[in-house]
């Protein structure tokens, strides 16, 4: 996904670069894998990634060990049933939870309010979930807050790039790769 992004990146630079110098390099430069071109479409540049290879022991000691990640969750507030319970993307720690009332979301007047635990809402951390006992019905939305337990791990990797310049003369090949 990142060499896809970081390709995508590249070939619209590069397409930047050759506005003047190559004739329609929107079709002409292009990110790959791509088969051989028929000699109408040359010259053409393609750019692919190559092969990955990742170390296999964790670059730093400690790494790869459980410890506290931080995550902020923004959930719709259910009209429905607005006291809940909304379901939470991981379980949090213990005594982690916050949460903020959203009103008026993505207008000038929009504002927030922060809620108090065990008297405002309650966390189920089996669930994991969170139900609110106070009235949160006149908000659009609340964002949760919390610590779970996740695992960081830090490792070398080598990602090649390829670069193919497809040309009817040898010498047009050499300037375009060039």
């Amino acid at each position: 996904m990142l060499i896809r992004r970081f390709i995508n990146q590249s070939v619209e630079l590069m397409r930047t670069g050759f506005t003047g110098l190559l004739s329609s390099p929107m079709s002409r430069i292009v990110g790959g894998p791509q088969g051989v071109p028929i000699i109408s479409s040359v010259p053409l540049l393609v750019m692919s990634p190559g092969s990955f290879q990742m170390e296999q022991q964790a670059r730093l000691g400690g790494s790869s060990e459980p410890r506290p990640r931080s995550l902020k969750e923004e959930i719709a507030i259910n009209g429905g049933a607005p006291a809940g319970p909304y379901a939470l993307a991981q379980q949090p720690l213990e005594d982690t939870v916050t949460c903020t009332l959203v009103f008026d979301q993505g207008t000038v007047n929009e504002r927030t309010q922060l809620l108090f635990p065990n008297q405002d809402f309650t966390v189920d951390l089996a669930g994991p979930s969170v139900s609110f006992v106070s009235d949160v019905s006149a908000a659009s939305a609340v964002v949760v807050s919390y610590s779970y337990v996740g695992v960081f791990s830090l490792r070398e990797f080598t990602q090649e790039l390829q670069l193919l310049v497809y040309a009817t003369q040898a010498a047009d090949a050499e300037a375009y790769g060039a």
